[in-house]
C-alpha cells in the first residue's frame, strides 16, 4: 500500500459482478470474515436471482478468510439449485479448499 494512501478509505471487502451474456464472474477482493461474509452471501444471492447459466467466483484477490468466510464459500459452492454451473477460482489454499467441498 502506498504511504500516501489513507487505510481508513479502503473497503474491507470489494465485490464486483461482471456480466457477459448468460455468464457472470464475481470478483472478490479483500477480507472475507464474520463482518463481511453476509455482504458476500447477499451479493451472490443477488446474482443467482438473475439465473445466470454460469457463475464464477474469482477469489484470487481475497487476502484473508476466517471460518465465516470459508463457510460462505462452501455454501455457495454447493448451493446451485437451478442446474447452472458454479466455479470458485483462487491461488490461495484456503479458498481452494472451500471450493473442493
Amino acid at each position: 500500500m502506498p504511504d500516501d494512501e489513507d487505510s481508513s478509505d479502503l473497503e474491507p471487502l470489494r465485490i464486483e459482478a461482471i456480466r457477459h451474456r448468460t455468464e457472470v464472474t464475481i470478483i472478490v477482493e479483500g477480507y472475507l470474515d464474520v463482518e463481511t461474509s453476509p455482504r458476500f452471501r447477499e451479493s451472490v444471492n443477488d446474482v443467482l436471482a438473475t439465473r445466470p447459466r454460469s457463475m464464477a467466483i474469482d477469489a484470487s484477490r481475497v487476502m484473508f478468510v476466517d471460518s465465516s468466510g470459508l463457510g460462505a464459500f462452501a455454501e455457495r459452492a454447493t448451493r446451485r439449485d437451478d442446474g447452472g454451473r458454479l466455479g470458485i477460482s483462487s491461488h490461495r489454499p484456503v479458498a481452494r479448499a472451500a471450493a473442493r467441498r
